[in-house]
This record gives structure tokens, sequence and C-alpha cells, in this order.
């Protein structure tokens, strides 16, 4: 079986908190370029772990399905800006892709697997548009700009 094609791996990094010791994040690498952490998903996995919503292990697979989303914007969709109003179909043909196993190498999702996706996906969406960040890199501000269009 070939392995899917991803511009994103999951990492477990250790933190010093008082109520956790590690966080699963998003590592993003580009061709040519250093990996380097999504912060967006780093700052929304430690709300979530904060806040006590999620197990860890839940916390690992919202960041997994996550990191599809931007294998698929980017991957797929290319990266490109999308205009006001077009968040809503990409993540329907996201969802539909995930779903379905249509690219990148995916396989069909169960149904669970699919409303964990669904609803990890759209948790971020909404905390990205509602939370900003001057250290996120240029990617990441590309991506959250097309979220807030």
């Amino acid at each position: 079986m070939p392995r899917p094609e991803t511009a994103n791996t999951v990492v477990h990094i250790a933190i010093d908190a008082p109520d956790a010791l590690t966080l699963p994040v998003l590592l993003e690498v580009t061709a040519g370029g250093a990996p380097s952490v999504s912060l967006s998903v780093a700052t929304f996995a430690r709300y979530l772990q904060r806040e006590g919503m999620r197990s860890y292990e839940t916390l690992r697979k919202y960041v997994v399905a996550i990191g599809k989303l931007k294998d698929y914007y980017t991957l797929i969709r290319g990266g490109d800006a999308l205009l006001s109003g077009e968040l809503g179909s990409l993540i329907e043909d996201f969802l539909h892709a995930y779903d379905h196993g249509s690219v990148l190498g995916w396989t069909g999702a169960t149904q669970n697997e699919y409303v964990l996706c669904r609803t990890a996906v759209l948790e971020y969406v909404k905390f990205v548009i509602d939370v900003s960040s001057a250290a996120w890199s240029a990617n990441e501000v590309q991506f959250i700009e097309a979220c807030r269009l």
C-alpha cells in the first residue's frame, strides 16, 4: 500500500506545564525548507489541553485531522487564497475527500473518524478566525487569512 502524501507530520513535544508533560503539534515540512512547528495548531491544541476539553489521544487525532486539512489546502488546492465565501466549500470538499479517501493516498474514513475530523476542523477554523498572533509563519498567516475571508 502506498504511503499517503503529506506536507505535515505530528510530533509530541515536551512542555513544562503543571497540567501536562507533552503536547501533540503539527510539524510543517516545506520543500527545500526547514521544518517548522505550526504555531496556530500548537496554540489550539494547548488551549484544548489547558481547558481539559479533550483527552490526549483525542488531541492527537485533532492535530492529525488538521494536518490533513492543511495537506488538502496546500497539496490539492495549491495553497491559493480563497475568495470571500469559499471556506465552506473548501471544508466541504476536504471532508468529502477525507470521508471517501479519494486523494493523497488516504483510505476511506469510518463514521467515528469522519465525525472526529469534522469536529476538529470546524473547531480549529473557528479558533483561528477568533485568535491572531504576530508569531505565526507566513504559510500559516496565508491559510488563516483564507479562513477569515
